[in-house]
């Protein structure tokens, strides 16, 4: 009797948790979410819904039409409005803004994106698994140091938690958002992050540790250059988590500077004209500076052909996303109530204001802007503005877009010197549209050799 009366004391008090307080919060969340939603809705009103629904669609017509025509939607936009107008993505309503409002809001503090993340033989590789590698292992390198940059079970981590996130949101977009502080524990997609997370932390905290000894010795001589020393530097004592920190790093950095530069090296093979130009550049810097951040830096052709490539595929349809933090009236009367999300899309990209012949692939394009003292400092990879939002625009423009550059500028350094490359037969490369987003062709082969009679000691220099 007694055992089972003590066996049934879980259950009812987990009954009754359910009963007295998950609900009742439920519901309140529920209620709280629904009403904010209508009222953003009704103060809206004003500009169109280009994917509406009628009284009896369901939203999530909306959300696959978001999801397969998302470049078709803009162009509906703007054909209904030229200055703003509302789509309803696989997550929120957005607010689409004119390319004029770029400058208008991109240091607004009412906006906040914070609140908003060897073989000589030819033979055939995947592009992307294979620059994946290489960028996991030169960025795990800075982020990282010696110590774990090699590590097999980290670059595991760091190439598969950005997936992994992916596929743990778009788990938990499938319950509503009020029920999420509840349901995230038993998802099995975000269960897998976290056990991702537990062992980050296993693998860089006794790092960590060993490196906070070494300070506290007053005979070690320890120096380290690399992102957790940076953090500890930065911390001063302060608590943080440095494997969350690194897996941000990871998922900021590694699939994004993946994608740019799987798409060069499909521009490079579209247009192999430039390959040899690209070369003798190369050669001539390495020569007079080495493989420095002043070398880097005077690879002029290299750096146009990149921001070109990312002109014609940046990595997103929308760029600028942001929260209105307080209601604002902008300068072409559009009104935007509290809570809206907003962007800019990446039209001004092929505008022939902005551009001469934009549709042309013109690998030399800021490399001639030098001589034009209104354009020459929009000419650099780095450099933002609305005609060119690879990177965003404002003060929320990629603040890793300078590492990214030297990153993707040091890799292809070695590509160019010691690989020929080509497309291999039959592959087309062909960027896949996912509502906003825009990726370089994860699946595209090249036939690669290995060069030869050529003086690789350049590059370690």
């Amino acid at each position: 009797m007694l055992g089972s009366f003590l066996d049934e004391i879980p259950q009812q008090l987990s009954t009754r948790l359910i009963v007295n307080f998950i609900l009742p919060i439920a519901a309140i969340a529920l209620i709280r979410s629904l009403g904010s939603k209508i009222l953003l809705h009704y103060r809206l009103r004003q500009l169109p819904l280009i994917n509406g629904l009628g009284p009896f669609e369901s939203s999530q017509k909306a959300k696959q039409n978001f999801l397969f025509n998302a470049q078709g939607l803009l162009e509906d936009g703007f054909k209904k409005s030229t200055k703003a107008f509302r789509v309803e993505t696989d997550n929120a309503e957005v607010v689409v803004l004119s390319p004029d409002c770029a400058n208008e809001i991109r240091n607004d503090n009412r906006f906040s994106f914070t609140h908003l993340l060897a073989k000589v033989e030819w033979h055939a590789l995947n592009v992307k698994a294979t620059i994946l590698e290489v960028v996991a292992r030169l960025s795990s390198r800075v982020f990282l140091g010696s110590e774990l940059c090699r590590n097999p079970a980290w670059l595991r981590i760091t190439v598969d938690y950005t997936v992994n996130v992916f596929f743990g949101v778009t788990a938990l977009k499938k319950w509503p958002k009020y029920l999420h502080p509840i349901v995230w524990r038993f998802v099995p997609e975000v269960r897998k992050v976290r056990d991702q997370i537990e062992e980050a932390v296993r693998l860089i905290q006794p790092v960590v540790d060993k490196r906070i000894a070494e300070g506290k010795s007053p005979t070690s001589k320890a120096t380290y250059s690399d992102a957790i020393q940076w953090a500890n530097e930065l911390a001063n004592g302060r608590p943080y988590d440095p494997a969350l920190l690194q897996l941000g790093f990871s998922l900021a950095a590694i699939h994004t500077t993946t994608d740019h530069l799987s798409q060069v090296l499909y521009d490079l093979c579209a247009y192999p004209e430039y390959i040899e130009p690209l070369r003798e550049e190369l050669v001539t810097v390495l020569k007079e500076e080495g493989m420095t951040k002043a070398g880097l830096f005077k690879l002029k052709l290299m750096d146009s052909f990149l921001k070109e490539s990312q002109r014609f595929k940046p990595g997103a349809l929308l760029m600028m996303r942001r929260m209105v933090l307080e209601d604002v009236t902008l300068s072409n009367g559009v009104f935007l109530p509290r809570g809206t999300q907003i962007g800019i899309p990446t039209n001004l990209h092929f505008d022939r204001n902005a551009y001469s012949d934009p549709e042309k692939f013109d690998g030399y394009r800021y490399v001639k802007m030098a001589d034009d003292p209104q354009k020459e400092k929009f000419r650099h990879f780095v450099s933002t503005s609305p005609e060119h939002m690879g990177f965003g625009h404002g003060k929320h423009a990629c603040p890793g877009r300078f590492f990214a550059a030297n990153e993707i500028k040091v890799a292809l350094c070695h590509i160019l010197m010691k690989y020929d490359f080509k497309l291999a037969e039959g592959s087309k490369p062909t960027v896949l549209k996912m509502g906003w987003v825009l990726s370089s062709d994860p699946m595209a082969q090249l036939m690669v050799r290995r060069r030869e009679g050529v003086d690789e000691d350049l590059l370690h220099r």
